[in-house]
């Protein structure tokens, strides 16, 4: 097998690129060779991550993200096998792989292929003649909950599993070939149908406090809308952190700031989806007390009731996601602008505004958290 040294790290890794991009960004620390050979030889550690100071709201971009998995996906193919392999046998998890592959396959001799399909921290899509998985480390069974929740209501999902592993939660799916929303949004044109699936999908994270609901979080494959990555579910102060996200571009109705031409699509749409929700209301709560212990359950059903027991609740969510509305099409202004600024003078920007002009770039994104973390005055320099 190849052997990767701080020595010869150069001849497969490209780090100089990445650190380049790292090295303007505030809260985020270069990447040392001595980081990657120790990711590629330590079989503990299963996913590379960004090092940066978390909850000050630093946000990475697309660039950053794609350069960050190719300091694995550039790796010899077979390097890269046999480094998952050690990965799988370290943490024991090949029976489950096995399994979900096929009961026969024989993970060591008929994995084909594997790459870092991650965004901060890898996700590994997992290649073998029968078909394709993809395995993640999580902290929850919430993937597992939303996608039987999206079974009963007869919605597209895919196939996935929450398990444990001394003490670790891990979650294997099935790989889907498709396009995240974001990227279809700059290729293709809008339609109806989209529209009602984003509304859909929003009534839906809505009633269970879905959070994390951005672009990359959604995946669109042969016209049908797929939810990926499902880390937050019923999830305290969530409305106030929808706020944030509208504000921001990361939620499903920001497309109606775009184009408002599909709101009345959009709204009656939403309604439907939660007239259709308050019928599957018994479904859903025998879901939440299989999946969870019961103390938990217990208060995961008082936040779902709460939400569908309000007949008025689509009018509600209309009246609340105006305001933030307003913001993001305001902030959308801004983001031109500052486009602008980048491409006549980059070096004469505030860094956080740098960090803006990245994380925002092809991405439906505007400023996110701009108020969280109170940083108002930066539109003010651009």
């Amino acid at each position: 097998m190849l052997t990767i040294t701080s020595d010869n790290l150069a001849d497969y890794v490209d780090l100089k690129t990445i650190n380049l991009l790292l090295d303007v960004l505030p809260g985020f620390t270069q990447f040392t060779s001595e980081d990657i050979v120790h990711f590629l030889t330590h079989p503990s550690d299963f996913s590379l991550s960004f090092k940066k100071e978390t909850g000050k709201g630093y946000l990475y971009s697309l660039e950053l993200a794609h350069l960050r998995r190719q300091l694995f996906n550039q790796l010899p193919k077979e390097f890269r096998n046999e480094l998952i392999l050690s990965r799988l046998h370290t943490h024991q998890l090949n029976d489950e792989v096995s399994s979900w592959v096929t009961d026969s396959c024989d993970v060591e001799k008929e994995l084909i292929h594997s790459i870092d399909i991650g965004m901060g921290s890898s996700v590994y899509k997992l290649e073998f003649s029968q078909k394709s998985c993809v395995l993640k480390p999580v902290q929850s069974v919430n993937g597992s909950f939303y996608s039987h929740i999206l079974s009963l209501c007869d919605y597209p999902y895919i196939h996935l599993k929450n398990f444990s592993m001394y003490q670790s939660f891990w979650q294997l799916s099935d790989f889907l070939d498709g396009m995240h929303l974001n990227s279809f949004y700059n290729r293709y044109p809008l339609n109806d149908a989209l529209i009602i699936q984003c509304a859909y999908h929003a009534c839906l994270g809505d009633i269970f406090g879905r959070g994390d609901r951005h672009f990359e979080n959604y995946l669109l494959s042969d016209h049908d809308v797929y939810v990926i990555d499902v880390s937050y579910l019923f999830w305290p102060n969530n409305d106030e952190w929808l706020h944030h996200y509208i504000a921001g571009g990361q939620s499903e109705c920001c497309l109606l700031a775009l184009h408002p031409e599909f709101a009345t699509v959009y709204w009656e749409a939403y309604h439907e989806a939660f007239d259709y929700f308050k019928r599957l209301k018994e479904l859903f709560l025998s879901a939440i007390h299989s999946f969870y212990l019961p103390g938990l359950a217990q208060r995961y059903e008082g936040y779902l009731l709460e939400r569908l027991c309000d007949d008025n609740y689509p009018k509600h969510r209309r009246d609340f996601v105006a305001p933030a509305l307003d913001i993001y099409q305001k902030r959308l202004d801004y983001k031109q602008r500052l486009e602008e600024r980048f491409l006549q003078d980059p070096e004469s920007l505030d860094p956080l505004l740098r960090m803006y002009y990245h994380a925002n770039k092809d991405r439906l994104t505007a400023f996110f958290l701009l108020d969280y973390f109170k940083r108002e005055e930066l539109l003010d320099l651009i």
